[in-house]
């Protein structure tokens, strides 16, 4: 049984292993950025947990988006656009950077 990334050991087939991990996980955290919304991999990552909650939406594993970028410049998949992407820390890192950049307040 999986536990930790570092579980996987070298000559491991690390994409099963990925798999494994959300079959034994309660809660699947989705950080999200504009890299992530463009990577294959994180699909096959989303569909696959997706596919696990057997269309029951309080089945395992929970999805909880943590949003490393503005959701206009990351929009979130279509599949779990019922879900809040949006988040009071990122908001308030954006707004402390806009302040402190050069001839701003």
């Amino acid at each position: 049984m999986l536990h930790r990334r570092d579980d996987v050991r070298a000559g491991v087939k690390w994409e099963s292993s990925i798999y494994d991990f959300i079959d034994q996980s309660d809660v699947f955290y989705l950080f999200w950025s504009k890299a992530a919304s463009e990577s294959q991999w994180v699909k096959n990552e989303i569909a696959y947990a997706l596919k696990r909650k057997h269309g029951d939406e309080t089945a395992p594993p929970e999805i909880k988006p943590v949003p490393l970028d503005d959701p206009r410049d990351a929009p979130p998949p279509d599949e779990l656009k019922d879900l809040h992407f949006n988040d009071l820390m990122l908001l308030c890192i954006k707004a402390e950077e806009s302040r402190r950049q050069p001839g701003q307040g």
